[in-house]
């Protein structure tokens, strides 16, 4: 999972960056597992929805909104609430985004 995942995402495939990380993850432990892989998972997740346009951008921010949360809510670093409130505001979540 991680090291093809880290390929795709290094040759700007996220959305394939993105498949390999939540299937190592789940494969590890299922939802909320490896923190590495949750991290990664929603980097590629967040790079995904970065380079949509238009309504597709605001629902692939939403689709990784719940990954993102699963990530701030066990990180507490500055990366990961940051990387969550640009989620929750860009999926138009603004309380969310302002918790």
């Amino acid at each position: 999972g991680s090291a093809a995942g880290l390929a795709a995402y290094a040759q700007r495939a996220h959305a394939e960056a993105a498949t390999c990380f939540a299937n190592g993850r789940d494969a590890a432990s299922g939802p909320g597992g490896p923190p590495d892989l949750q991290s990664w998972l929603v980097k590629a997740l967040v790079q995904k929805a970065r380079g949509e346009v238009g309504e597709a951008r605001a629902s692939a921010f939403a689709l990784a909104l719940p990954e993102v949360a699963l990530l701030a809510a066990h990180d507490a670093s500055a990366e990961a609430h940051l990387l969550a409130a640009e989620t929750a505001l860009a999926a138009g979540a603004y309380q969310d985004a302002e918790a």
